[in-house]
């Protein structure tokens, strides 16, 4: 979408160049130059918003000006060429704002790699062997992968960044010294890189040193230059009276043959995308010993579909080739916790913030673990330390309101979870949760409120259907009640709780068949106060 919206900005900044020269020529144009100007603006501004990585345009379109535009002459002086740097300004603007939002986000998301982990001369040298790696899969498409990842050792002494640094270094020079006789080539060159300048890693974000999706627009360079030596390959040919059949014959074999070569690869690819499984087992076959992402990431897959064992050997593989990342720690602590081995879960959790102090996720988990050990002080101390890492994240509040509403403190719990809901209006479970303290401290109007919240934003919501019938039970609403555990019944048939509260409602308005019926259901669902009640009568269930 990004790249539609993109050229679709190119195309109208060259519908401006031609109406400004109608306009000062005296010919009218049914869209104007300033009207052609708004849609180049507009355009850039939805591509931005589509995906940051359009910021490259301003840039892009100070290179159409140099060549083939022509309205800028790198040789002339700056003044001679204010008015065309000048229009670019709006540009340039929401580049640098798309730009810091970007960081911003990414640094909150914790996605953003530090500069004593990967330092900025191997960022460097990472980025230009990535122009070369685009290069070479753009004309050898395969073992095309889901993500390369990141290299373990990055040194300029190996012939692959030797190698690469050489190789963009004679691209340049070439370019350089094409600039007289054929500036398309500095001009693809320049297109090329500039459109790659985001995604090179120089600021890192995420873990992967390429990715196929990011040669959208840059592959346009280069093929742009293939197009027009196509174009005059063929327009000398038909100048030429010998064999004219046998070249023509020559080039449809030829496209016939790269169609369906490329119709096979694409076949092929599409097959790895099927389900998590198929893709990260095809990342593990093309890098089966660096692949640390994939691991954690299949690893996430077996534990979804319940193979805690398999996702377990996962995340050991992970650590073991990298013992200085924290996810695949993250992860393992997970399915320890899910497994009831909480003191291997902090472990876990332990080693995760070890490596990355304001891992803010990792002391979530760590936090929950405490909670379900019912350390609920150290739960919280983990909270505030995930709250001061990032004070926006709405599940640290809402976690740590669980803990100060299991520790009785009420008010606590209610301030945690408004918190919560502030910077979460979709929260729905913070608006049943603060709903039931609401309740437990009185303020039933006030959690009925909360209830409807929650059912509104989540409308197959049984708890909060449930909490809410308690609700109305404890201000005489028994009509209201009843509907409200029905519904939790219908919902789900299993919720002992639900039965038993509706038997209660049933006993006081003397509907002693309905509510025995439903004492005895709450009863076989292992409901102890249904079974101590109906015992206490001599009744089986």
């Amino acid at each position: 979408l990004y790249a539609f919206f993109f050229l679709l900005s190119l195309l109208s900044y060259l519908k401006y160049i031609p109406s400004q020269k109608q306009e000062s020529t005296g010919h009218s144009s049914p869209i104007t130059r300033h009207q052609w100007y708004s849609l180049c603006l507009l355009f850039f501004i939805l591509s931005l918003m589509s995906k940051p990585m359009a910021v490259t345009l301003p840039f892009i379109l100070i290179i159409l000006d140099i060549y083939p535009l022509g309205r800028l002459d790198l040789k002339s002086a700056f003044a001679s060429h204010h008015k065309v740097l000048i229009e670019k300004i709006p540009f340039l603007c929401l580049s640098l704002a798309s730009s810091v939002i970007t960081i911003l986000a990414q640094k909150s998301g914790e996605a953003m790699a530090s500069l004593e982990i990967h330092p900025l001369i191997e960022r460097f040298l990472v980025g230009i062997r990535a122009l070369c790696f685009y290069l070479i899969k753009m004309f050898r498409p395969i073992d095309l992968a889901p993500l390369y990842p990141y290299p373990a050792k990055v040194s300029f002494f190996t012939i692959e960044y030797t190698g690469s640094v050489i190789l963009v270094l004679s691209i340049t020079v070439f370019c350089i010294y094409s600039w007289k006789k054929q500036k398309i080539w500095p001009a693809a060159w320049a297109y090329y890189v500039v459109t790659l300048l985001p995604v090179l890693g120089i600021v890192m974000v995420g873990e992967q040193a390429a990715a196929d999706r990011y040669t959208y627009l840059p592959s346009l360079g280069p093929f742009l230059l293939i197009g027009v030596g196509s174009a005059q390959l063929i327009e000398k040919s038909i100048h030429r009276k010998h064999n004219t059949i046998f070249r023509k014959l020559s080039a449809i074999i030829l496209m016939t043959t790269i169609l369906l070569l490329l119709s096979n690869f694409t076949i092929k690819q599409t097959r790895i995308w099927r389900d998590s499984m198929t893709l990260w087992n095809s990342e593990l076959r093309i890098f089966p010993d660096s692949a640390y992402k994939a691991f954690c990431n299949r690893g996430k897959a077996f534990a979804d579909s319940g193979n805690y064992q398999k996702a377990m050997e996962d995340y050991e593989k992970a650590i073991k080739l990298n013992p200085f990342r924290p996810w695949a720690y993250v992860n393992r602590g997970i399915i320890n916790k899910k497994l009831g081995n909480y003191q291997k879960a902090i472990e876990d959790y332990n080693m995760a913030i070890m490596i990355m102090p304001k891992y803010k996720t990792a002391y979530i988990t760590r936090g929950t673990v405490h909670e379900a050990s019912g350390n609920y002080q150290q739960a919280i101390e983990d909270y505030d330390m995930a709250i001061k890492s990032d004070p926006k994240d709405a599940d640290a509040y809402y976690n740590r309101g669980i803990s100060y509403g299991s520790l009785g403190n009420y008010q606590q719990a209610i301030t945690d979870f408004t918190t919560a809901i502030k910077l979460n209006p979709r929260y729905a479970i913070a608006y049943n949760n603060r709903g039931v303290f609401y309740s437990v401290s009185g303020n039933f109007r006030q959690s009925i409120e909360d209830f409807n919240s929650a059912i509104k934003l989540q409308p197959g919501y049984a708890e909060a259907y449930y909490n809410r019938g308690i609700s109305y039970k404890n201000i005489g609403s028994h009509q209201k009640a009843i509907q409200d555990f029905t519904v939790t019944i219908q919902m789900n048939p299993q919720h002992a709780k639900a039965y038993n509260s509706r038997g209660n409602i049933y006993l006081k308005s003397g509907n002693y068949q309905n509510a025995l019926k439903d004492f005895r259901t709450a009863a076989r669902l292992g409901n102890k106060i249904a079974q101590d009640y109906l015992k206490s009568k001599e009744i089986g269930w």
